[in-house]
């Protein structure tokens, strides 16, 4: 059984994904566009950021290599403990 989308009849959503999110009582049909969107953003901007350390990975830029002890990322001075008095 399809259900019928009352979001816009103009738009391609999964009626069945919809009558689903609908039935496990997820919200409003307004709050799952709106949570579903979210999603999609974040999930584009996690490809875009992993296609920039494809095309620049950290290991080829100095300042951000964390594999070598002098690197310091945040080019604050490195703090010492001293030992306390005996």
């Amino acid at each position: 059984m399809r259900a019928e989308c009352l979001v816009c009849e103009s738009t391609s959503v999964n009626a069945d994904r919809l009558a689903r999110a609908r039935r496990s009582d997820l919200g409003r049909d307004s709050d799952l566009i709106d949570v579903a969107l979210a999603a999609l953003i974040d999930r584009e901007e996690q490809r875009r950021k992993l296609a920039a350390l494809e095309h620049s990975p950290y290991q080829a830029d100095d300042d951000l290599r964390l594999d070598d002890p002098r690197a310091d990322c945040d080019h604050e001075p490195r703090m010492t403990v001293e030992s306390p008095p005996t």
